[in-house]
Formats: C-alpha cells, sequence, structure tokens
C-alpha cells in the first residue's frame, strides 16, 4: 500500500503585516494633527494684524529691503545689521504678491511650524522605532504648547530657529550609524545662523562632548565626515558676517553687539499700511510744496490741523498714541 503524505502547513506570520498596518495608521494620524493645526492657523492668521513688535520690525525691514536692495537689511533707510537675513529675505518674496501683508510676513513662520513639527515626528521615529504610537502622541502635545501656536501664528524669528535646530538633533542622531549626515547638521548650523543666532552650533558642541564621555560613542565617533563638516560649518557662518564688515560697512563691534533699533509700535502699524515709499516732510515743507493728491500719510495729532488747513478734505483713517494715519483722496 501506497501513502500518499500531506504537505506540511507553513504558517504564516502577519505580525509583520499588521506592524506595517500600524506604522501607515500613526503616520496618517500625526499627518492629519499636522494638517488641521496648519488649518486652523491659515484661517485664523490673515483676520489679525501685525501687533507685536517684533513682528512689525520684521515687516518694515523686508518692506524697506524692496525699495533699497534685497541683499542687505535695511531700517529707517539705513543699513542695519541687527538680525540675519534668512527670515527677511523670504518675506520679501511674499510682500509684494499676497494682498493681505499680515499673511505675507506671517506665512514663513507658519511653514516653519508644520516642518518642525514633521521633523520632531521624523525625530521620534529615529529614535524610537518600535514605538510607532508616540509619533501622533508628540505631535499632538506639540500643537497643543500654547508657546507653539503663539510663535507660529507671529513673525518672529525663533520658529524657524527652533525648525533648524530640531533638524539639527535629527541629523546627529542619524550619524551615529552613517557619519555622512555630520552634513546635514552643519547646513542646518549654516542655517540657523542666517535665520537668527549660531545657536546650533553650541548644541553641536555639547552633543560631541557627551558622545565623547561615553566609551561606546568615542570609538565610532570621530570620522573625515565630521572634520569636514565642523569646517564646513565654520567656514559657511562666517561668510556672511564678513561680506557685510567687506561690502557693507558694518562696525566690526556689531559682530558681538547688534544695536537695537527704536521701537516705536504705534508708527509701525501705520507704516505698514503705507503700500508706498515714505517721503519725510516737515511742516513748513509741507505748506511750501504739499503733494498732489491722492496722498496717505503719518503724523502726530498736534501736525493734524496743519494737514487739515493745506488739504481741506482729510480723511482720518486710524490712530492710536500720539499717532494719525490720514488720507486725502484725488478730486
Amino acid at each position: 500500500m501506497t501513502r500518499i503524505g500531506t504537505p506540511n502547513l507553513i504558517g504564516v506570520d502577519n505580525g509583520a503585516h499588521d506592524s506595517g498596518r500600524n506604522d501607515l495608521g500613526t503616520i496618517a494620524l500625526a499627518a492629519l494633527i499636522i494638517l488641521c493645526f496648519i488649518s486652523w492657523l491659515a484661517i485664523e492668521i490673515p483676520k489679525g494684524i501685525l501687533t507685536d513688535t517684533d513682528e512689525l520690525l520684521t515687516a518694515e525691514r523686508s518692506r524697506e529691503m524692496l525699495l533699497t536692495t534685497p541683499w542687505v537689511i535695511h531700517f529707517n533707510f539705513q543699513k542695519s545689521f541687527a538680525k540675519p537675513l534668512l527670515q527677511y529675505w523670504l518675506t520679501t518674496l511674499t510682500l509684494p504678491r499676497f494682498e493681505n501683508r499680515t499673511l505675507a510676513v506671517r506665512i514663513w513662520p507658519l511653514i516653519y511650524a508644520v516642518l518642525s513639527a514633521i521633523t520632531l515626528a521624523c525625530l521620534v521615529r529615529v529614535i524610537a522605532p518600535d514605538r510607532p504610537w508616540l509619533v501622533p502622541l508628540t505631535i499632538a502635545i506639540l500643537v497643543c504648547c500654547p508657546l507653539f501656536s503663539s510663535e507660529a501664528g507671529r513673525a518672529l524669528l525663533d520658529i524657524g530657529l527652533a525648525f533648524f535646530t530640531t533638524l539639527a538633533i535629527l541629523f546627529a542622531q542619524l550619524a551615529r550609524k552613517h557619519p555622512a549626515w555630520w552634513i546635514g547638521v552643519a547646513v542646518a548650523c549654516w542655517l540657523g545662523s542666517l535665520q537668527k543666532i549660531p545657536l546650533i552650533f553650541i548644541l553641536w558642541l555639547v552633543i560631541l562632548v557627551v558622545r565623547v564621555s561615553s566609551s561606546v560613542e568615542r570609538q565610532r565617533l570621530f570620522s573625515g565626515w565630521l572634520v569636514a563638516s565642523i569646517v564646513f560649518a565654520v567656514a559657511a557662518t562666517a561668510v556672511w558676517p564678513l561680506i557685510q564688515v567687506a561690502k557693507y560697512g558694518m562696525p566690526v563691534i556689531s559682530l558681538c553687539n547688534p544695536v537695537g533699533d527704536l521701537r516705536y509700535d504705534s508708527f509701525f502699524l501705520f507704516h505698514g499700511n503705507l503700500r508706498f515709499p515714505v517721503a519725510k516732510l516737515t511742516v513748513d515743507e509741507l505748506r511750501g510744496a504739499p503733494p498732489p493728491p491722492p496722498v496717505l500719510g503719518v503724523c502726530v495729532a498736534p501736525d493734524l490741523p496743519v494737514v487739515q488747513e493745506i488739504y481741506g478734505n482729510v480723511q482720518t483713517q486710524f490712530a492710536r498714541a500720539q499717532f494719525v494715519l490720514w488720507r486725502v483722496d484725488a478730486k
């Protein structure tokens, strides 16, 4: 008698498939949280006006760059070396193209915030690949933080620096296995210095000191990639300050101490609404040669009667503190 055996059944482990589905689910949830966050801010931001002193400075410096030169910051139409230029340069791209100037100035912090959230999600995934649920949890905690939402909705420089810092930490984590990622840290360091201050380079040194103190990390830390990245970061960070000193006449002392600008919040509220180059006129100059209508101007309250005397049909648009925004339409 011939016996025919049945083949052994091979069990299929569905754990890998379940893990893949879980990963996709957590990524989708994190993406949904980020999408809801950006949608909410994108709706709310255009409704407001620029009120914070620093974001008013961002708007005014960017506006004057458009009227002078896009390669150096101006304030009161004089060269200003108080801040790096990256976000101001980005703002000059949107100011002429967006009708809503509040959105034109605040859109870049919003973009930085979204990129920060995505970068943080990637960092969590790299640190804890076996716990994908940490990704949406971390993003939810981030967007619920009032400080993060506030920084994402105002035209400040801090959220951009936060993005480049998070990006540098992510690249430093990836460099544990692949030293070529140190180049990414160097690029983030350079862009962070163009955004606000070279804080990331100090953070990078702290990371290196911590890893050197570990015998396990020390053995695989030093490489040609690390040395090349440090040299690139130092050289790239120094380029813009040297250009400002050599070409634009920046005082060397400004490298250690950015001179503070005047902070007239009330005036900036009007200045941001002036669509054309501003001409400064004294009361006597205004009486002697008044600009022909249409005219949009700003004056202090005691000078408003002089304006009314000259033009007659003056309309007051807005007033705050000692400043008055007025207009005279063409007849």
